[in-house]
């Protein structure tokens, strides 16, 4: 792992203007070496990854790493893919003054940057700018949402039986609607703030809806094979 990490550290390595082009180049070298890694042994990746946004020696460490973590979205998104909900969760405790030493203010512009990045790359992570709310679709078919103001786990929201293959929020953000190809099926969810969400934290608002999957509506829609592929 100290291995890995020194490679990371190369690959957001800050460049001033002047610096010599063996440099440049050596950092090159090393986000392709961050990449192969990526590709290579995933799980190893994944720890290295969590531990230097969580627990990284300082924040410019750590916001160095979210950058990286951007530039890999940019340039091989499947790479990281199986591994969001972790990616997610390990950015939003960033922000968790009672989960790291680091000052919120100091780290929060390069989780934006990063939150950006997953939002427009990966149709199951939505974002709702005003009310700060993130959610982010997993592969077991359930989707985690996110108080990014609090930096807190809001609900985890169990209707799927596939997985999630997109998710968003309507513009005023009291509404969520996930989608699984996989499963055929639409499934739109309350998730504004109620009172019974005031007096059991974590609870999903009263959806009202008669469907097996406890949703506000469901939609069943058929995709056909050669276009699922």
């Amino acid at each position: 792992m100290e291995l890995v990490r020194v490679i990371f550290s190369v690959a957001t390595a800050t460049l001033d203007t002047g610096e010599s082009t063996g440099l440049a180049e050596l950092r090159t070298s090393a986000r392709q070496a961050t990449l192969q890694i990526a590709h290579d042994n995933t799980p190893l990746f994944m720890t290295t990854l969590s531990h230097d946004i969580l627990q990284a020696r300082s924040p410019a460490h750590c916001s160095a790493t979210m950058r990286l973590v951007a530039f890999m979205v940019r340039r091989k998104p499947l790479l990281l893919h199986p591994n969001l909900p972790r990616l997610a969760e390990a950015v939003v405790k960033s922000l968790d003054p009672n989960a790291t030493t680091m000052r919120r203010d100091l780290v929060v512009q390069a989780a934006t940057v990063m939150i950006s990045e997953l939002v427009h790359s990966y149709p199951s992570i939505a974002f709702h700018g005003t009310l700060q709310r993130l959610a982010v679709g997993t592969h077991e078919g359930a989707v985690i949402t996110y108080d990014l103001k609090t930096a807190t786990r809001l609900y985890v929201i169990e209707g799927h039986r596939r997985p999630v293959s997109a998710c968003s929020y309507s513009p005023d953000g009291r509404r969520l609607i996930t989608v699984s190809l996989e499963e055929g099926r639409v499934l739109v969810w309350k998730v504004g703030s109620s009172l019974a969400s005031v007096f059991t934290p974590g609870s999903l608002p009263r959806q009202g809806g008669t469907d097996r999957s406890g949703a506000y509506k469901a939609i069943e829609f058929h995709v056909a094979g050669k276009c699922r592929r």
